[in-house]
């Protein structure tokens, strides 16, 4: 299916955006980081009357309970109390409800799990100027960005921003990966997956996409047989089983299959048994692979698709 340069869908997106750290004096914060997010209607439920919970973390983490529910009108409704109670608890001090940052940020999670972009980006760009400092409103900003079509450039600018500041952060590398994919930078893509950290969660994510790089098909221009060797050197290297290896290896070797320049493919490709010693050869392992695809297929239309693909590059036989 080659290296994915889109975009994420926004609700997807939503769910990857960091969790902003508890207010620590916030009362709700002891009781809360006991619970999962799993059970918003009994904390709800509970928070009627236990006072410990009618604060404004409580009503924060309600929305996002319910965000990951997806009840985004649970979500809202709590996001309101939110505010509410942080009007409540500025009355009096000279404080603002409206400058607390953590407002727009929720609101911009909550457009985005709805689809609205524009809005969600909006939102975002009240929360930099409130923390410029954070690098999480300038990711949230990247994704509204890239999936709003904004120039290449400002989206590249957002993600490199977060990812010079904080290498772990897998989703920037992923996100600047893509704008080097969509202007046919695959080395650069490459390079920038490779730096995603092994303390990183997206580590495996970046390793299995660097494969897909470099064995895919680029806008129309296919893999040299540098990379395509590169890219099988990475997949022998990845601790993949089952059938996340199966269909990484049928990948390349379809990439290699479909992509025969018209000289043919030259060493060092032939040189690797991986690919077979010539153009039959590639045929055979490559129905080979489809074939071992087709044995772990989740259901029949999925079992029809590979094995009608696999009899398309089937070697003819001698009988």
């Amino acid at each position: 299916e080659g290296p994915r340069t889109a975009a994420p869908g926004p609700a997807e997106a939503a769910r990857a955006l960091p969790v902003p750290l508890p207010d620590p004096a916030d009362p709700a914060t002891v009781v809360l980081t006991q619970q999962t997010t799993q059970s918003p209607d009994r904390i709800a439920a509970e928070s009627s009357g236990n006072a410990s919970l009618r604060t404004p973390e409580a009503a924060f983490w309600l929305c996002r309970a319910y965000l990951e529910a997806g009840d985004t009108g649970q979500a809202e409704a709590w996001l309101d109390r939110a505010r509410e109670r942080l009007r409540t608890a500025s009355d009096g001090s000279g404080g603002s409800a409206e400058n607390d940052w953590r407002l727009p940020w929720h609101t911009g999670v909550l457009y985005l799990t709805r689809g609205e972009v524009a809005r969600a980006a909006d939102e975002f760009a009240v929360t930099y100027t409130l923390i410029p400092g954070e690098w999480a409103p300038k990711l949230a900003l990247g994704y509204c960005s890239e999936a709003g079509g904004a120039a290449g450039s400002l989206t590249k600018g957002y993600y490199e921003a977060v990812w010079r500041r904080n290498k772990s952060q897998g989703s920037a590398a992923l996100g600047l990966a893509r704008v080097h994919l969509r202007d046919g930078e695959r080395e650069e893509a490459v390079k920038v997956l490779d730096a995603v950290p092994a303390t990183s969660r997206h580590h495996d994510v970046a390793r299995i996409a660097a494969v897909r790089v470099l064995a895919g098909c680029l806008d129309g221009h296919p893999p040299t047989a540098g990379q395509l060797v590169r890219a099988h050197e990475r997949l022998e290297r990845l601790d993949l089983e089952g059938e996340a290896a199966a269909r990484l290896a049928a990948e390349v070797l379809g990439t290699a299959w479909a992509c025969v320049p018209a000289e043919g493919w030259q060493a060092p490709l032939h040189e690797r048994e991986f690919f077979g010693a010539d153009a039959a050869d590639l045929d055979r392992r490559y129905f080979e692979a489809l074939r071992a695809l087709a044995g772990q297929a989740a259901d029949a239309r999925e079992l029809g698709a590979l094995l009608d693909r696999a009899h398309d590059v089937r070697p003819e036989s001698r009988f």
